[in-house]
């Protein structure tokens, strides 16, 4: 192999690694962070995907909860100040409410893989 050869190898592994990055997706995970102010919860910035974590943050003087709908997951009782999170799952359901105050309504959107 000649020394005017290795650039063109060079090139051709650079344009490899080029084209295979291109395919990869970076999948971290996010934190999303739901104000709950006014009796309103916040709304999501981007769609979430599984495995992201959804923070309610209560910014009222009063008590809430975000609880499903169908049961399946409940914060609890979020004090003034208090923050509660959950992990999406392919299973969450998206419809919630809160407890205390049933005008309190909000849904998720649609979970991205």
């Amino acid at each position: 192999m000649s020394i005017g050869t290795l650039p063109l190898i060079a090139a051709a592994m650079a344009a490899a690694i080029s084209a295979h990055a291109a395919q990869v997706e970076w999948l971290s995970t996010v934190e999303h962070v739901l104000p709950i102010q006014s009796f309103v919860y916040g709304q999501l910035a981007v769609p979430p995907r599984i495995g992201d974590t959804l923070t309610w943050v209560n910014k009222d003087i009063v008590p809430h909860t975000a609880t499903a709908d169908d049961g399946s997951w409940d914060s609890g009782e979020i004090a003034p100040g208090d923050r509660w999170s959950m992990t999406l799952t392919a299973d969450t359901a998206p419809a919630y409410y809160c407890v205390f105050h049933p005008h309190m309504k909000a849904t998720l959107p649609p979970l991205r893989p």
